[in-house]
């Protein structure tokens, strides 16, 4: 026997909260990522960043974080660890966490916007596209972070890099297409 049927989520966009930090890892899914979590959050209490989660019953479903202090190779503060969990995605609630870190930008006296996107994701490239962001430049990195097991980790990532000049409004509503 199956069932068929809809519910509705309230969902709330907000700052993260210090009790938020062990939900950001996802049921295990971010373990990895606690130090780069703890740290962003630590940012967001100097100023120098803001963490907007998409909370839906006092759970994290999705994410947006600010780094309001520029890259080395930028001059633009950038929107970094977009995500919503897997089972919620394509519900707009991306959209509205876009929105709501474009509004955070502009309330603090910004301008523009940049963000970077791995060139395996074309889905997240056209997701951005759909939403006024347009690629800049190409660009190569890599990070390293201590996961809680103690064995240093390190990335390299090819990724585009997409801008956005933000106008006030901008971040009121969500384009739908």
């Amino acid at each position: 026997m199956s069932e068929r049927f809809s519910v509705s989520l309230e969902v709330t966009i907000r700052r993260a909260g210090e009790a938020d930090l062990r939900q950001l890892e996802w049921f295990g899914a971010f373990t990895h990522h606690r130090q780069i979590i703890r740290d962003a959050f630590e940012a967001q209490g100097r100023g120098e960043a803001v963490m907007l989660l998409a909370d839906v019953r006092g759970f994290p479903v999705g994410q947006a974080w600010l780094e309001l202090a520029p890259k080395p190779d930028s001059a633009t503060p950038a929107v970094w660890a977009v995500r919503v969990i897997e089972p919620l995605q394509e519900l707009g609630i991306g959209e509205r966490l876009m929105a709501a870190v474009e509004a955070a930008a502009l309330a603090l006296g910004q301008a523009e916007l940049e963000l970077a996107v791995e060139k395996h994701n074309p889905r997240a490239r056209r997701f951005y596209e759909r939403l006024g962001w347009r690629v800049r430049r190409e660009r190569r990195e890599a990070y390293g972070y201590v996961p809680p097991d103690g064995a240093p980790a390190a990335h390299a990532l090819d990724e585009w890099v997409l801008g956005k000049r933000l106008r006030p409004g901008s971040g009121d509503s969500p384009t739908r297409r």
